[in-house]
């Protein structure tokens, strides 16, 4: 019978460890791949990258003012902050880089990573991120999103002074007077009212922590908008009077006879008795008009009038009022040259019975 042949048993261990030592160098491997895969995903840039380009990179302002934490004024929103950063910064190449090594920790010992952003060459922006609660399946931390930043400050402010009973908007909002700074700033006005009538006094706001140049606007008690000048100097608004257009319609006519009658008189070429109906015989205007000197004045035969204007009607209440009244009146004689003296007077007007009468004026 004829002996079969076997393989040695040494060979038999050899292919048997050779086989063993394939599997476990391939089960290795794949655990080596797998815990540096493991490592690879656990790698702050990642989670760093998708937050830049998700908040960052997209400028997503109005996610970035939440997330910053950023307080905003009653007289902006959040809305006109969002076009006003897209306005500054819309086109602008967005980059950022590491700021603080990730062997960064806090005071609870969980590892911080900081980032700084920059919006074209303002470095306006950053975030960080922090090793949490979660770990990976080899045990290493998973970052998440920590803090957000938008370096922006409020740093505008603006000033508006206007009449007292005037109301003041910022960038459509009523300001209320908790932000008046100063009141009751008189005007030249308030020298000339009858008892029991108040003069036209100003008052001055004060709005800050305003991130952009605001829109202003004032209404006076029936709506009607004032004109606003700007003192580069104060850096103050300031509103106009709003003068009355009914009452120029109505009493413009009156005014201008008035005035100028008493030019005439001033002149010798009228009688007080033809001037006084326009005058308050209870004011002390009325007594130093009549008790005047009217005849040291230049020798004349004729005069007239030029450049005469009627403007800044303005009611104190039903029955007080003011308007500006100015003219050149003119003396001409045959043969000589015209003199010319020109009158511009506020004049005050009352009622008195049916009738407004001047009791008082000054002039500009």
């Amino acid at each position: 019978m004829r002996r079969k042949n076997r393989l040695p048993k040494f060979y038999i261990f050899l292919i048997l460890f050779i086989a063993v030592f394939v599997v476990a160098v391939e089960l290795a491997m794949r655990y080596l791949s797998d815990y540096l895969a493991d490592y690879e995903s656990a790698q702050p840039k990642y989670v760093a990258e998708e937050i830049f380009n998700r908040y960052y990179k997209s400028m997503d302002f109005d996610a970035l003012i939440t997330l910053s934490g950023i307080e905003i004024s009653e007289f902006e929103s959040k809305e006109s902050l969002v076009q006003y950063l897209r306005s500054l910064y819309d086109g602008c190449e967005v980059t950022y880089h590491s700021g603080i090594s990730d062997d960064k920790k806090d005071e609870t010992d969980v590892k911080i990573q900081r980032y700084e952003v920059q919006f074209g060459e303002s470095a306006v922006a950053g975030f960080s991120i922090k090793t949490g609660a979660k770990k990976t399946k080899n045990g290493f931390d998973v970052y998440e999103p920590y803090q957000f930043t938008l370096r922006i400050a409020p740093e505008k402010s603006v000033r508006v002074t206007a009449p007292s009973n005037y109301t003041v908007y910022i960038n459509g909002k009523k300001v209320e007077p908790q932000y008046i700074i100063e009141s009751d700033i008189q005007t030249e006005s308030c020298k000339h009212m009858p008892e029991g009538v108040s003069g036209i006094t100003y008052c001055t706001y004060q709005v800050d922590d305003l991130y952009f140049d605001p829109a202003v606007k004032v209404l006076n008690p029936e709506g009607k908008e004032s004109a606003l000048s700007y003192n580069e100097e104060k850096k103050t608004y300031t509103a106009d009077i709003v003068y009355s257009d009914s009452l120029k319609e109505q009493y413009e006519e009156t005014v201008l006879t008035a005035m100028k009658k008493y030019a005439a008189y001033m002149s010798n070429d009228e009688r007080f008795s033809n001037i006084k109906a326009y005058f308050d015989p209870a004011s002390t205007l009325y007594d130093n008009i009549r008790t005047s000197e009217t005849y040291f004045v230049i020798d004349h035969s004729g005069y007239h009038f030029i450049d005469v204007s009627a403007s800044e009607f303005y009611a104190y209440d039903e029955n007080t009022f003011s308007c500006r009244v100015s003219f050149t009146q003119v003396l001409t004689k045959k043969g000589k040259p015209d003199y010319k003296d020109s009158i511009d007077k506020t004049i005050y007007l009352r009622k008195v019975g049916d009738k407004f009468l001047i009791y008082d004026w000054y002039d500009h």
